[in-house]
């Protein structure tokens, strides 16, 4: 009965993660200096370039960032802190379902000093995400997966 349960509930997730597909997309990257260590606290601001919308974050302590649920559209991105020049990201595409990093090296300076740059193609980088799931259960012998020609029955796992 325990087994069957636990079959239940892992075809319930399995089907679940099949159809559960966001079109959203997000930006995300590093920041550093010129001596490429990262800098922690830097206000990072996501403009959209068509409505406006501007959403911000803040590095973390490894000096990380991420925008997450990002709407597809063209941005402008921004990072600034004090003692460095604010550096800008221009023409930031994000595809629907796209992961997109932008990487910062910001530059000593004043505030009141900026960097554009608006065709750096080696700081742009499209990921790409899989999900995978592994399943150490003597109950893992018959799990079903996913299948998507509906006239042939899915594939069950002999062994795991």
């Amino acid at each position: 009965m325990k087994s069957r349960f636990l079959m239940t509930a892992l075809l319930a997730f399995s089907l679940g993660a099949c159809f559960a597909q966001d079109y959203r997309g997000k930006v995300q990257g590093i920041v550093t200096d010129a001596s490429q260590a990262v800098i922690a606290g830097v206000h990072l601001k996501l403009i959209n370039v068509n409505t406006g919308v501007v959403v911000t974050r803040e590095s973390n302590g490894f000096g990380n960032y991420l925008f997450d649920f990002v709407q597809p559209g063209v941005y402008r991105l921004e990072a600034e802190t004090a003692g460095f020049a604010k550096s800008i990201r221009e023409d930031v595409r994000v595809e629907a379902t796209g992961d997109v990093t932008v990487n910062f090296t910001l530059q000593p300076g004043p505030v009141s000093q900026s960097v554009t740059v608006s065709a750096d193609s080696a700081s742009l980088q499209f990921n790409t995400t899989s999900k995978e799931l592994t399943v150490r259960s003597p109950a893992a012998s018959t799990v079903t997966f996913c299948w998507t020609d509906l006239a042939k029955p899915p594939a069950t796992a002999s062994t795991v």
